[in-house]
């Protein structure tokens, strides 16, 4: 069954209604969304639990767009953000905390909204399989097979035919597991498009991408109304 933007929103864990000041160079960058993230108390709380069972942060939070629209009064500008978790240890298990964050380029503001990671694996379409090279970093194989798989070609070709450009591309983790013979690790991946003009507009064609330690990385295509 397929999840839809409704149901995410109805799903999210808490709504954040506090609104966060951004300053980056560019209004509407994935910068202002982990800033966003960052001061959101419900992801701050998240966080806390998460490492209250024993996982420990990886690296900083990824933000990748997903979506938005422009009018008159500026832009209004959709991310998912994602903070890895992992337990670091040999059979080491990964998580992951997530949120949408909207950033407003008129007012230079944004917000974050957690949400559960499960509303991606629970609307996930037939899978096929692509062959990346193994040595490679689990994110950079994840979008390898993205940018190959067929019915993502098809996708964006779709998209590229009715006027829109790509604008970015980019992998961020929803969680894996490891063990001696190396790891298996599921990203979201998402290419946003956008199309200009005074009501331009910005849609994005994402997957759920599951990377195994051997054999060919899969690939689920979502739903257009996830996210």
């Amino acid at each position: 069954m397929f999840v839809t933007k409704a149901a995410i929103l109805a799903s999210f864990a808490t709504v954040v209604s506090g609104l966060f000041a951004v300053s980056s160079a560019q209004a509407g960058a994935p910068e202002d969304a982990v800033v966003a993230f960052n001061k959101s108390q419900a992801v701050r709380d998240a966080l806390s639990n998460a490492l209250a069972t024993g996982l420990k942060t990886v690296g900083a939070p990824t933000a990748v767009r997903v979506g938005g629209s422009c009018g008159f009064a500026g832009c209004d500008e959709d991310f998912i953000v994602s903070q890895a978790l992992s337990t670091q240890s040999v059979n080491a298990t990964s998580a992951s905390v997530w949120a949408i964050a909207k950033v407003n380029t008129a007012l230079s503001f944004a917000r974050a909204e957690l949400v559960q990671s499960d509303v991606f694996t629970q609307s996930v379409t037939a899978s096929e399989f692509v062959a990346t090279p193994t040595e490679a970093q689990g994110d950079v194989r994840a979008l390898m097979a993205f940018n190959l798989a067929p019915t993502v070609q098809a996708e964006i070709a779709a998209l590229t035919d009715d006027g829109y450009t790509l604008v970015s591309s980019g992998a961020v983790f929803l969680n894996g597991q490891c063990g001696f013979a190396g790891c298996d690790e599921r990203y979201v991946v998402v290419s946003a498009l956008s199309r200009g003009g005074t009501n331009a507009r910005t849609i994005s064609v994402k997957a759920v991408v599951q990377v195994h330690a051997f054999g060919e990385t899969e690939i689920s295509l979502l739903p257009k109304d996830v996210l």
